[in-house]
């Protein structure tokens, strides 16, 4: 996997959610590598996918709480990601399995995607936040479950 750049974020909450995906994501990596179960494999996808949303939901609620203004753009980078982690779920439930040349691609447009994310929408979302001197974030506004229905 690619490592990502400017991924260091100065708010802590936000922060330790990308490094827990993140090392979520070189587990995965480091499964599929070794041939593990694939079963072992799809649990810590599926808790990558669950981490990811309720992530997205941390950062949305705090956007929304404090007007940033470019939460539209941001939730809908969110549920483009959350939309492609789903359609690899959903093929890996079938039955489909993650070769390791599947799982370099894979990995390297995630690690791909979570660089320009950081970068691009992130960064500037923390900057607002910290110019409008939020220290703590309010809880989900929604639940898992919601966003999950509404990807459904």
């Amino acid at each position: 996997m690619t490592a990502v750049s400017g991924s260091r974020l100065d708010y802590s909450a936000i922060e330790q959610d990308h490094s827990v995906i993140l090392a979520l994501v070189a587990d995965i990596d480091a499964l599929i590598r070794k041939s593990a179960d694939r079963d072992e494999i799809l649990v810590r996808f599926q808790e990558l996918v669950r981490l990811s949303v309720e992530h997205f939901l941390r950062e949305e609620s705090l956007m929304e709480a404090y007007g940033y203004p470019r939460l539209a753009h941001h939730r809908q980078e969110h549920r483009e990601v959350i939309d492609w982690l789903g359609h690899i779920e959903d093929a890996f439930v079938g039955g489909s399995t993650l070769s390791a040349p599947t799982n370099e691609l894979t990995l390297e447009f995630f690690g791909a995607w979570v660089s320009r994310h950081l970068a691009l929408l992130d960064n500037p979302m923390t900057a607002y936040l910290r110019k409008h001197h939020v220290d703590e974030q309010p809880e989900p506004a929604a639940k898992v479950d919601d966003l999950a229905q509404h990807l459904a």
